[in-house]
């Protein structure tokens, strides 16, 4: 990002550097992006191509993916990975840009994005009028569907395998196909296969930690008042509820603590 106090504008956006980087203006200033990898770029292809077939091979709107500019406002104008124009807001297209929101806005973000597209980009689509925004985390992994009552995005569905639209009620897209991982699947098992192990290590301890702790709340919210032993070993029971030897040794611990 720049440090310069005057807002930068279309006129300068078509100055940055034709390097392969993501270069966007977002609230007049400059961020600037490495280019996406390996795993980035294979998941875009994938998701545009199914996005294409269900979308715009049927006549329901034009489909674009990056680089494509978007000019959001006269001090906004980005890269979004891919975007979505209903025929009503096909006339946004322009040789050049797209002038004005798009329909719908999908992100693939990373560890290094995260925070753009979940928090800057966010707030920028929600208050300049796209009507359904898709965050696909290919760490978790997630895709994060939201969409806009004309103010605000609200989060509507985090899913994994299928994904429907608001916008095209009869469209479903498919992630995965018949017996195999879904895109996301496939992204964060190559990321995990890069790791050296101590990071796979501390990955696993990481994930679990969430896992119990995302139970344990789920507990304390159906039972209230039980005690932090016990709720240790409630926790302990649903992790272990395939493991016939784990589960025995569970149980007869809940026997003990009272709670």
């Amino acid at each position: 990002m720049t440090g310069s106090s005057a807002k930068l504008d279309y006129s300068d956006y078509v100055c940055f550097p034709d390097d392969g980087r993501r270069h966007e203006i977002i609230g007049g200033e400059y961020f600037v992006h490495a280019v996406p990898s390996t795993e980035h770029q294979a998941v875009a292809a994938r998701l545009v191509t199914r996005l294409v077939v269900a979308i715009e091979d049927q006549g329901l709107g034009r489909v674009l993916s990056a680089p494509t500019d978007v000019e959001l406002t006269e001090h906004d104008i980005v890269q979004p990975d891919i975007v979505v124009l209903t025929p009503e807001h096909a006339s946004r297209i322009g040789p050049d840009k797209i002038h004005g929101p798009p329909d719908l806005v999908v992100e693939i973000s990373s560890p290094s994005t995260r925070r753009h597209d979940s928090e800057r980009k966010f707030g920028l689509y929600e208050r300049t009028g796209v009507r359904e925004y898709w965050v696909v985390d290919l760490e978790l992994p997630r895709v994060e569907r939201y969409i806009s009552d004309g103010t605000r995005f609200t989060l509507v569905e985090t899913a994994h395998d299928t994904l429907r639209s608001d916008l095209f009620p009869n469209v479903t897209i498919c992630l995965g196909g018949p017996r195999e991982p879904s895109l996301v699947e496939r992204a964060y098992r190559a990321h995990v296969d890069a790791m050296s192990i101590p990071e796979k290590m501390r990955r696993t301890a990481e994930m679990l930690s969430f896992v119990r702790n995302a139970i344990a709340r789920e507990l304390r919210a159906e039972h209230p008042d039980v005690s932090d032993e016990r709720l240790k070993w409630l926790v302990a029971r649903r992790l272990y509820a395939k493991d016939p030897g784990a589960l025995r040794l569970v149980e007869e611990m809940l026997r003990r603590v009272s709670g």
